[in-house]
């Protein structure tokens, strides 16, 4: 009845989810703050089980964490599925990459200027900040120290850093330039979700892969990469294009899309490995591809990217073997521990 309506209900359920999911994020904040200002705390104490009074930002963000942020989420993306089964079972890539980025402006448009926070302001900020004060003197990079005595020196076969600094230098005010990042960032994510859910219609029919696709996009690990200036959700994009044109035997181009996500994090060279193995494989047994010229430029291009960058993340950054859990097989008692690996 909700799918296929005959009268306004379904526009009436969109509607109300995306009422509360607003209300919850923008109202409970300021009830919160009122109840606060009003020396009412024991209200929220008692809510969140807490034995002494906090500052307001303690109660607003603990609140967030556990209640009215998750449910306005939910709210959020339980209207995107009812639309998405809707209108957009049979939608063309380029519609649906419109649809998920108009979405995620619409339910993160608040996040639009934030600026870099977390890990990134010791990683690849840090390395951008360097270079945008130094007129991208890359040789100049070369020579500090690196981020294991605490230099600037941490992403240089990245080209991440680099692009951060070219919006900090086109956008010589720092808020523009975020706001940039993240449009950008909101257009990766919906490109990963629209060409995921590409590869599997190749697997499935169209709805299973749609409602595959929007759990991905509605994963918590998900959202906050679209949300963080960070190297995650581009690499994931160029990777997921990489897969895509893979699944198509579009070899050059997997090759060119697999190197750029290698570009963008050396954790990409993942991505340059399945286009090695699968180039190589096709250039010997594929049926219609064997002894073709393409599957074996893209394997021997995409390996090659492999070696360079294993060998500046393990030879050039990793001075004498100072950091931690850099190295061949390193991690893998940790790797080994997680059911996730043998799914």
């Amino acid at each position: 009845m909700i799918l296929r309506p005959k009268n306004n209900l379904f526009w009436v359920v969109v509607f109300a989810l995306l009422a509360a999911a607003f209300f919850l994020k923008f109202y409970i904040p300021v009830l919160i703050e009122n109840i606060y200002l009003s020396g009412k705390v024991g209200i929220l104490n008692k809510i969140l089980s807490s034995s002494e009074t906090r500052p307001l930002g303690f109660y607003q963000g603990r609140l967030e964490e556990v209640f009215w942020g998750p449910f306005s989420v939910i709210c959020f993306y339980s209207a995107f599925l009812l639309f998405s089964l809707r209108f957009l079972i049979d939608a063309k890539p380029k519609t649906f990459i419109i649809s998920v980025f108009l979405f995620l402006l619409v339910a993160k448009f608040e996040i639009l200027f934030y600026p870099p926070f977390g890990d990134t302001i010791g990683g690849p900020f840090t390395e951008a900040s360097w270079l945008f004060r130094n007129n991208f003197d890359y040789l100049g990079l070369t020579r500090q120290e690196s981020f294991i005595k605490g230099g600037p020196k941490i992403y240089i076969f990245s080209v991440y850093p680099a692009y951060l600094a070219i919006l900090m230098k086109l956008f010589n005010g720092a808020s523009v330039a975020w706001l940039i990042h993240h449009l950008i960032a909101f257009l990766c994510g919906a490109v990963a979700v629209t060409y995921f859910r590409e590869i599997l219609t190749k697997i499935t029919d169209k709805k299973n892969a749609l409602l595959t696709a929007v759990m991905l996009l509605s994963l918590p690990l998900f959202q906050s990469q679209v949300e963080a200036v960070n190297m995650e959700i581009s690499m994931v994009a160029f990777s997921i294009l990489a897969f895509y044109k893979l699944a198509r035997k579009e070899f050059i181009w997997a090759c060119v899309f697999s190197i750029i996500a290698a570009a963008i994090k050396g954790v990409a060279i993942i991505t340059c490995g399945v286009v090695f193995v699968a180039g190589i494989l096709s250039f010997l047994l594929g049926k219609e591809e064997r002894f073709s010229l393409r599957p074996f430029i893209a394997a021997i291009l995409s390996g090659l990217f492999v070696i360079g960058q294993w060998y500046g993340a393990f030879y050039v950054l990793n001075e004498k073997g100072q950091a931690d859990m850099v190295g061949f097989m390193e991690g893998w008692y940790v790797i080994k521990s997680l059911k996730e690996f043998y799914i």
